[in-house]
C-alpha cells in the first residue's frame, strides 16, 4: 500500500469518527516517528538497512528489472566479491536474493491486465530457459545428496537465465531497445570505475601474482564491464557520439591489463574482430568510418604494450597462452577431464548434486567449492547431456538468429557482448555464479529478445519511434 492509500484510509477513518483529518495524520506520523526512532536507538544498521530493502521492495513492485539493475552493478563494481555480500540476519547471497525478488514479482505483474494490455507474450520470451529451469529443479529434489544449500547451488547453473528471462520479460521490445540505448552510458561509466579499482589496487600493492609470475590487479570477473565500454562506447558513436567521447568511453578496456588473464585477452580478440567485421561489411560507406577513431587508439595501444610494466606483463601472459607446463593450464586441464569422467547413466542425468559442501555462513572465499573452470563441462557434469543441451540449445539458436539479424544497430553490441562472455564461459567459472553470469545471460537473453518473431513492429526500428498503436507505458523500462 502506498503513502498516499495509508493517508486516505486514515482521514476515511478520521472522518467517520468527526475528528478533524489533519489531526489524524498527524497522530499517525507521530506514531510513526516514535517507533522509528524506538528502532533506530536499539539498532540502527539493522533498521537502516530494513528500510533500504522495504524501498527496494516498493520501487521493484514499479520496476520488476530494478533488482537484475542492480545486481548489474554490484558485479561489476565487487566481482567475485559480490558472491559473499550476505543479507544482514538472514545469511542469504544479496545477488541470488536480488534476482529471486525481481523474477517473483516480474511473475505476478506478468499475470496483471497492465501486462495483458501491453499485449506482451511472456512465454514466448521466458518459454526457452523452462526447460533448464525445469531440470535443474529436478535434479534437486531426485538426483542429489548433502545439505539443500550445496544442491541449490549446483543447480542454479540451469537455473539464473528463467530468472533473468522473467524480469526482461516485464518490457515490450521497444522499450527494451530505448532502455538499452539509454542505460549504454551507465554501463561505461560503471567500466571506468572498475578501470580505476585496478589502478588504486596496483598502486597500493592490492595484487596477486599469476601463475607465470606477473602481476594482476583485478580478478577476470572484472572483465566483461571492461570490454562492455569498449562495444558501448563505439555503437554510441554511431548514434550519439563523437569520436572523442567514444575514445574516452573505450579507455577503461585499457583495465584488461590489469585483469592480465589469457581467457580475456582470447575473448577480447575474438568479439571485437568479430564486431569489427559487422560493422565494416554492414553499416556500409554511409556509415562513420571506425578507421579515423581505430588507427589513433591502435597506436596508443601499442605504446602502452611496448613502453608500460603493465603492458609488457600482459603480453608475456598472452604470450603463455599454450604452455602446457603452466601450473595454471595444467590445473584447468586436470579439473576439465575429471568433468568428464561419467560413466552409465552419469552421462544423462550428470553427477548428483551437493556432493561439494556449500557455506554461506560468512563472507569469506568458499574454497571447498572451486569449480570446473569451464562452465559448458560443469554443465555436463551437473546435468548430463540432457541438461546440456536444454541449457546450451537456446544459446545457439540465439547465437544463430543474432547473426542473421547482424544489420541491426541493437544486435551488433549485444552479439559482441554475448561472445565475449561466452569464449570467457570456456576458461572459467561463469554460469555457477552471479557476479559472473549476469554478463552472459543479460546480453544473450536482451538479443533473443530483440531477433525473436514478435508482433511488436519495433523489431525493425532503431530510430527511437514507437510504433503505431503500441502502448509506451514506461513500467520496467
Amino acid at each position: 500500500m502506498s503513502g498516499g492509500a495509508v493517508t486516505s484510509a486514515f482521514s476515511q477513518f478520521a472522518w467517520s469518527r468527526r475528528l478533524p483529518s489533519r489531526v489524524a495524520e498527524g497522530a499517525i506520523a507521530t506514531a510513526l516517528s516514535f517507533v522509528l526512532g524506538v528502532a533506530i536507538a536499539m539498532d540502527a544498521r539493522l533498521t537502516l538497512l530494513g528500510l533500504a530493502a522495504a524501498a527496494v521492495g516498493l520501487a521493484t513492485l514499479r520496476y520488476p528489472m530494478l533488482p537484475l539493475a542492480m545486481v548489474v552493478v554490484v558485479a561489476s563494481v565487487s566481482g567475485r566479491d559480490g558472491a559473499h555480500l550476505l543479507v544482514p540476519g538472514a545469511g542469504l547471497p544479496v545477488l541470488e536474493t536480488l534476482l529471486a525478488l525481481g523474477a517473483g514479482v516480474a511473475f505476478g505483474w506478468l499475470l496483471s491486465p497492465e501486462a495483458r494490455r501491453m499485449r506482451l507474450d511472456p512465454f514466448a520470451h521466458v518459454g526457452p530457459w523452462l526447460p533448464a529451469a525445469g531440470w535443474g529443479i529436478a535434479l534437486v529434489l531426485l538426483h542429489a545428496s548433502g545439505d539443500p544449500i550445496s544442491r541449490l547451488r549446483d543447480a542454479m547453473i540451469f537455473i539464473y537465465p528463467v530468472l533473468i528471462a522473467l524480469a526482461l520479460a516485464t518490457a515490450s521490445d521497444w522499450q527494451l531497445r530505448r532502455g538499452s540505448e539509454r542505460w549504454a552510458a551507465t554501463v561505461v561509466l560503471l567500466a571506468a570505475a572498475v578501470a580505476l579499482i585496478g589502478v588504486y589496487n596496483q598502486l597500493t600493492g592490492r595484487t596477486t601474482v599469476t601463475s607465470s609470475g606477473q602481476l594482476r590487479a583485478l580478478a577476470s570477473s572484472f572483465a566483461p564491464p571492461l570490454f562492455a565500454a569498449l562495444i558501448l562506447s563505439l555503437w554510441l558513436r554511431r548514434r550519439r557520439w563523437g569520436d572523442g567521447l567514444a575514445l574516452l568511453g573505450s579507455a577503461p578496456v585499457v583495465g584488461l591489463l590489469l585483469v592480465n588473464h589469457r581467457s580475456a585477452y582470447l575473448a577480447l580478440i575474438v568479439a571485437f574482430t568479430a564486431f569489427l567485421i559487422i560493422e565494416r561489411t554492414q553499416n556500409g560507406p554511409a556509415g562513420p568510418k571506425l578507421a579515423r577513431l581505430l588507427v589513433p587508439a591502435s597506436v596508443c595501444l601499442v605504446i602502452i604494450l611496448v613502453v608500460t610494466p603493465a603492458g609488457r606483463a600482459g603480453v608475456a601472459r598472452f604470450a603463455s597462452i599454450t604452455n602446457r607446463s603452466d601450473p595454471n593450464v595444467v590445473d584447468r586441464l586436470q579439473l576439465s577431464r575429471s568433468a568428464t569422467e561419467l560413466t552409465g547413466t552419469e552421462w544423462l542425468v550428470g553427477k548428483s548434486l551437493g556432493t561439494s559442501a556449500t557455506s554461506f555462513a560468512d563472507e569469506q572465499p568458499d574454497e571447498t567449492h572451486y569449480g570446473v573452470h569451464n562452465s559448458y563441462l560443469s554443465a555436463l557434469r551437473s546435468g548430463g547431456l540432457i541438461g546440456a543441451i536444454v541449457l546450451f540449445g537456446p544459446v545457439m539458436l540465439v547465437v544463430l538468429r543474432m547473426l542473421r539479424r547482424r544489420r541491426d544497430p541493437y544486435v551488433q553490441p549485444l552479439l559482441a557482448l554475448s561472445l565475449f562472455a561466452m569464449v570467457m564461459t570456456g576458461f572459467n567459472v561463469v554460469l555457477e555464479n552471479g557476479y559472473f553470469s549476469v554478463w552472459f545471460w543479460v546480453p544473450l537473453i536482451l538479443g533473443g529478445r530483440m531477433v525473436a518473431p514478435s508482433h511488436d513492429a519495433s523489431v525493425t526500428m532503431d530510430d527511437g519511434r514507437s510504433p503505431a498503436g503500441l502502448q509506451t507505458s514506461t513500467h520496467g523500462a
